[in-house]
């Protein structure tokens, strides 16, 4: 595909060297909203809730009150664990979630619900990410500001310049090809938790996606 590079696996690049200050400003974005702060990794002591326990949550809720890591049982339904770092897992019948120490982070979502598909997102550190839909990839981001998404009759791919979108025929061949600026792959993200109150840590939130075509 001519110059744009296919990154199933991410070509080499060494981040914070020279990065796209400018496209963020073009696409509305600063530079401290796709940062990695604090509040998404470990290192710092987290703040502890001042605040109550809700009486709702109180019977499925265990606060160690020595460093305020805490957990949440309700047996059958969910079940979350906050260390005293802040970093976390949770748990559903549907789908589970985990923020790690780096700042990275992970979802997945079990097949049958939802769109009925397996999905799973993993977000790096940095920003990038990866979009998995029954065990495929079907969108990547790269530090370097190259990106791929696959839909089933058509695969973008793109760099920080532009974007080749080729369309697939239901035999697999292709049918059209055309370029165009590059694009912005759709982002995704998971919630994050709330303090439990009662001294409890406050758990470290997931980091903001950076947008595709954009060189870190």
């Amino acid at each position: 595909m001519r110059d744009v590079k296919f990154p199933i696996t991410c070509p080499s690049h060494e981040s914070g060297k020279n990065p796209d200050l400018e496209e963020l400003k073009k696409k509305g974005i600063s530079e401290k909203e796709i940062a990695l702060t604090d509040d998404n990794k470990a290192g710092k002591p987290r703040p502890r809730s001042t605040e109550s326990v809700d009486s709702k949550d109180k019977k499925w809720t265990t606060i160690n009150e020595s460093d305020g890591s805490w957990i949440y049982d309700k047996r059958g339904d969910e079940h979350g664990e906050v260390k005293a770092d802040g970093t976390w897992t949770m748990k559903t019948k549907s789908h589970s979630a985990e923020l790690h120490a780096d700042g990275s982070w992970q979802e997945i979502t079990e097949a049958n619900y939802g769109y009925g598909t397996r999905q799973e997102t993993y977000v790096n550190s940095d920003g990038t990410y990866r979009y998995i839909k029954d065990r495929e990839v079907k969108v990547m981001t790269c530090s370097n500001g190259s990106w791929i998404e696959i839909f089933p009759q058509e695969i973008r791919v793109g760099d920080r310049d532009k974007e080749i979108l080729t369309e697939i025929t239901d035999r697999g061949e292709i049918r059209d090809e055309d370029f165009s600026d590059a694009q912005t792959a759709t982002p995704s993200r998971v919630n994050g938790y709330g303090s439990p109150g009662g001294g409890g840590v406050v758990p470290l939130q997931p980091r903001t996606v950076v947008p595709s075509g954009i060189r870190l």
